[in-house]
């Protein structure tokens, strides 16, 4: 008798990818968003990330991170799909470790995801330290 593998779960384009990201921005926490942009600034660097012009808001383009490194991109995509189970799951509910697996608490300012200046998910400002 021969047992089957389990099926892997194919990866979403980078496109979708990128949809999924910007869909789900306004459920990412404070925590969240610096671990994105942590991850960003450490992965490719401030080339990437926009400053929102009379505000504390920051954007990530999605787009120059899918152009620059696709790994990043879907690194993101699986923080934001933990954020996103971590709250699906009912109240009370044991967490193995959602928030540790989606990045936990990051140094820096507090950061958004977006497609560029056209179509970005503004962040929530970070505090003055």
């Amino acid at each position: 008798m021969s047992r089957k593998a389990p099926r892997r779960r194919e990866s979403p384009s980078v496109g979708q990818q990128k949809a999924f990201i910007i869909e789900n921005a306004a459920i990412l926490n404070r925590e969240t968003k610096l671990a994105i942009l942590s991850i960003v600034m450490m992965e490719i660097g401030p080339a990437v990330v926009m400053e929102a012009r009379g505000s504390r808001d920051v954007d990530v383009d999605l787009d120059a991170i899918a152009a620059t490194n696709e790994e990043v991109l879907t690194h993101i995509f699986n923080i934001v799909q933990a954020r996103r189970e971590a709250l699906s799951r009912p109240a009370g509910a044991a967490r193995p470790g959602a928030e540790e697996a989606a990045g936990g608490a990051a140094g820096g300012a507090a950061g958004g995801v977006g497609s560029g200046a056209a179509g970005g998910a503004a962040a929530d400002a970070a505090d003055d330290e």
